[in-house]
């Protein structure tokens, strides 16, 4: 069953100049239609992660880029904000749309066959289900599917990657999930008014690494703010804030870290950075900040600031 188009109080009509129709308040964030459907109770991050983790391992499966995974989060949280995901049989699906869906804007294209099939494969591997506790529902009967035709075409494993020819997916099974894929991905582009236009922090990183970080320790630096950018996906901050803002929270947050150490443990002998940018940190600079931390435990936060 797919979701309907559910009405918001908040009408978003987006142009490619018009970034602000895609930032939300507190109260918006906590009062969505996802939210309101039931998606979750923690905004601030453990509600996005099933999503991020399956655009994340999708893209590495199938070689796409940490940006085109970026994209991909930032059109699930779009539409989640915008619709309601009551109807949603997998969140899965959704995830699998955003990323087909990212690869053509991005200009890193897939094939729509590959994408399904490695998701589907994904998604049996990760449920490490018998088939006997499988729920009752479409999902629980697709995945028992999948199990019990790789069993009787004598796979090597059903849960073998695609290109080892071993992970057979029945027909039935495919066409299913290939509609369902088509069609969210129509969805999306109806919700967010078919803007795919996505301003990301690595650009706006990177100006500030290139201008305040001295040459000998811009590599380890910039890997360490990759990182935290990557997973600032995984919480709504790039719903709330633009993102320059975002950009310099990621190099506030890569300071504390080399200069203390991993969070929970010693510092480490880190080279220090230029503090020629404390101008820049704001109070919503700071607020970014602590969204992202949202995904580290306490220990780890109080480690950091």
């Amino acid at each position: 069953m797919m979701p309907t188009m559910a009405s918001t109080e908040r009408a978003v009509i987006a142009s490619p100049s018009d970034a602000d129709a895609f930032r939300f308040s507190d109260e918006e964030l906590v009062r969505s239609p996802a939210v309101l459907s039931g998606f979750a109770t923690n905004v601030h991050g453990w509600g996005m992660r099933s999503y991020a983790q399956h655009i994340e391992e999708l893209g590495q499966t199938l070689k796409v880029p940490s940006m085109v995974q970026s994209f991909a989060c930032v059109l699930v949280q779009r539409y989640m904000m915008l619709e309601s995901v009551s109807g949603l049989e997998s969140s899965e699906t959704l995830a699998t749309a955003a990323f087909f869906l990212a690869c053509k804007a991005q200009e890193t294209p897939k094939r729509l066959k590959e994408v399904v099939t490695e998701s589907l494969r994904l998604r049996l591997q990760n449920d490490k289900l018998l088939p006997d506790l499988f729920p009752s529902d479409s999902r629980g009967q697709c995945l028992y599917d999948l199990i019990l035709a790789s069993s009787e075409s004598g796979a090597a494993s059903p849960l073998a990657s695609p290109s080892d020819g071993d992970f057979f997916v029945p027909p039935h099974v495919f066409r299913n999930e290939r509609d369902a894929v088509l069609n969210l991905e129509e969805a999306i582009l109806r919700a967010v008014s078919f803007c795919l236009h996505i301003e990301m922090p690595y650009k706006p990183f990177m100006e500030l690494v290139t201008r305040f970080v001295p040459d000998e320790t811009k590599k380890v630096f910039v890997q360490v703010g990759w990182s935290f950018i990557n997973d600032s996906y995984k919480t709504w901050v790039h719903m709330k804030y633009d993102e320059k803002s975002i950009a310099i929270a990621a190099f506030m947050l890569t300071r504390l870290f080399l200069s203390q150490g991993s969070p929970g443990s010693e510092a480490q002998n880190s080279p220090s950075v230029s503090l020629e940018f404390e101008e820049l940190e704001n109070k919503q600079v700071m607020d970014a900040a602590f969204m992202m931390l949202e995904l580290y435990d306490d220990s780890s936060k109080q480690a950091w600031i």
